[in-house]
């Protein structure tokens, strides 16, 4: 029997990661085998085995590597902090650090999952003490099916992750077992790693509980996992090996969920998915799956927080030395809203917008109520950001006030993933599937309503896409919405690339004034608007194919030079 420190040491390493051999040495003064670690866990020990994986181990791609991806790779985001530029410029290549967070965090997510998974499996299936409590004590089996069923859930998120961003990706599934064997590190199809996908939501929407946990509403449901993969089969309809039935599949999983939804609903506004009240594992009831992140004392546990504020926000929001607004709303997002939008509220900020959630101690100059207003000339530090306005989304409030667990680089609001409003359009979407438009919009339009639309009668690929631009701008799927564009029409999606509006304004201030008196922050800087802007374009590089496709992160082609081979089919048999 292996002792589970060695299988602890040896699946620590992220087999693609180039660690060294020295990571690999056992530690032989516990001999605990693996059935026997398991069955000394108690019901609250197995509900916290995933726990990391609602939150800290997706950290290194909130950070900045959705922003890059997602954001401004798409367009929807401008920036001209290095630390992004590269998504944002068409200068990407193999070397940009955030492409390896892309590529790490995932794989050290399903590095986690194959640890704890096959030690589960390992231990039901050898029998003996925990097999017994598992057949004997409803409350284990309970919690030991929900476990399996959340840990193939987040491996299979973090597949359809790397296949869709980078393609034939190797598929590790059994760190100790495919650490001796090279071969296995080799990228595997496309079309392969989409059916090992399926298989694992399959079982983890047999396994997860039927409904939403009203007492942890973070966790994971069988609606959570029947989304994901209504989104999967969506992603596959549009490939080269995907069917018709994949579109039938998509929208039938998002039909039964919309009717029969679990415990989970629209929120009665779209502005209620980002009130700063949604912290600390409290989900809104629209949250189907999302990232959970804790407050500590600054610079403990870094990590496990949120930091979008930080990068998001503005010196002028946050009063301190954080708010760099190192990602702004596109002057292309900006005027690509229909008249009348509430979400444009919810999702940019621009001048003379309040926010009553905000600075909830403090009434601005001309307001007879508190909350936050924002000055598109006014900052605490420099001048106005570069296109006038910012990113309303992932804020939580003034750093160190009375509005909650907030300091610098330090918050605690829960940033979603996948909402209940993503099936709405998925089920339309997948009814379009690949005909040229689709009369079924009963449910597109019900998300229109809510953002203050009036109904269509019908709808293209295009208006979709547009309606998901919008409704999940800052959400970070705008880039996986736009792949899905571009495989059934790779020529629209250049052109929407390659005729946005990347540019910024040069910017005129002025002082803010009421009754002709110029009117200060309660700092004593003074409250400025913009007198006057003149746009300055940027335009992509000319867009081909290989803008769609991730180049392999550098330092994971010379940590496994197999990622050179061509790829290869999966063997199921064996993985079974």
């Amino acid at each position: 029997m292996k002792n589970i420190t060695k299988i602890v040491a040896i699946l620590s390493l992220l087999i693609l990661g180039g660690c060294g051999k020295e990571w690999l040495a056992p530690n032989d003064e516990l001999v605990l085998t693996v059935p026997e670690y398991y069955a000394n866990l108690n019901e609250d020990a197995i509900n916290n085995i995933s726990a990391n994986m609602y939150g800290s181990d997706w950290f290194n791609l909130l950070d900045k590597a959705s922003s890059c991806l997602q954001e401004l790779q798409s367009g929807n985001g401008w920036t001209n902090d290095g630390a992004y530029m590269p998504f944002f410029n068409g200068t990407l290549n193999s070397t940009f650090s955030q492409l390896d967070f892309l590529w790490t965090t995932n794989f050290g997510v399903i590095k986690n999952v194959n640890l704890s998974l096959n030690g589960l499996v390992t231990s039901l299936n050898e029998g003996g003490k925990f097999k017994d409590k598992y057949d004997s004590d409803p409350r284990i089996k309970s919690a030991v099916d929900a476990c399996i069923g959340e840990l193939r859930f987040f491996r299979a998120i973090s597949y359809f992750n790397l296949v869709r961003w980078f393609g034939p990706v190797p598929v590790i599934y059994d760190n100790l077992k495919q650490l001796g064997l090279p071969d296995s590190w080799t990228p595997v199809v496309e079309e392969d790693i989409y059916k090992f996908i399926v298989q694992d939501l399959e079982d983890a929407v047999a396994k997860l509980p039927a409904t939403r946990n009203a007492s942890a509403t973070y966790r994971l449901s069988k609606i959570s996992a029947k989304a994901l993969l209504a989104k999967v089969y969506l992603s596959r309809g549009g490939l080269p090996f995907g069917t018709e039935s994949d579109f039938t599949q998509a929208a039938a999983l998002a039909d039964d969920i919309i009717k029969n939804p679990g415990g989970y609903s629209l929120s009665a506004t779209y502005h209620e998915n980002w009130l700063p009240k949604y912290a600390v594992g409290n989900f809104p009831t629209e949250c189907l799956y999302g990232w959970k992140w804790s407050y500590s004392a600054p610079w403990a546990n870094y990590g496990s927080q949120s930091t979008l504020q930080s990068y998001f926000g503005t010196s002028h929001f946050t009063q301190s030395w954080d708010g760099w607004s190192s990602v702004l709303p596109s002057i292309d997002l900006k005027e690509s809203y229909e008249q009348g939008d509430v979400r444009r509220y919810s999702t940019i900020m621009e001048n003379g917008n309040k926010y009553p959630e905000f600075w909830t101690e403090y009434t601005f100059p001309g307001q007879t109520t508190p909350g936050y207003v924002y000055y598109d000339g006014a900052v605490s530090y420099g001048g106005p950001t570069a296109t006038a306005m910012s990113i309303r989304k992932h804020l939580q409030g003034r750093d160190n006030s009375k509005d909650a667990h907030i300091t610098e680089m330090h918050g605690d609001l829960y940033t979603p993933v996948i909402r209940l409003a993503d099936v709405y359009l998925t089920y339309t979407e997948a009814k379009l599937g690949k005909n040229t438009s689709t009369t079924d919009v009963q449910y597109f339009n019900e998300i229109r309503a809510r953002a203050g639309l009036p109904a269509k009668s019908s709808v293209t690929y295009a208006d979709i896409f547009k309606e998901r631009r919008h409704e999940f701008a800052f959400e970070f799927c705008n880039w996986d919405d736009l792949l899905r564009y571009y495989h059934l029409y790779p020529e629209a999606a250049k052109s929407f690339l390659q005729n946005q509006k990347r540019g910024y304004y040069n910017l005129v201030t002025e002082p803010f004034k009421i009754d002709g008196v110029e009117q200060s922050f309660p700092s004593g800087s003074p409250l400025k608007v913009v007198a006057s802007k003149t746009y300055v374009d940027f335009k992509l590089p000319a867009v081909n194919d290989d803008y769609f496709k991730l180049p392999y992160p550098l330092s994971e082609q010379n940590a496994n030079t197999s990622l050179s081979n061509a790829p290869v089919k999966f063997d199921f048999n064996n993985y079974k």
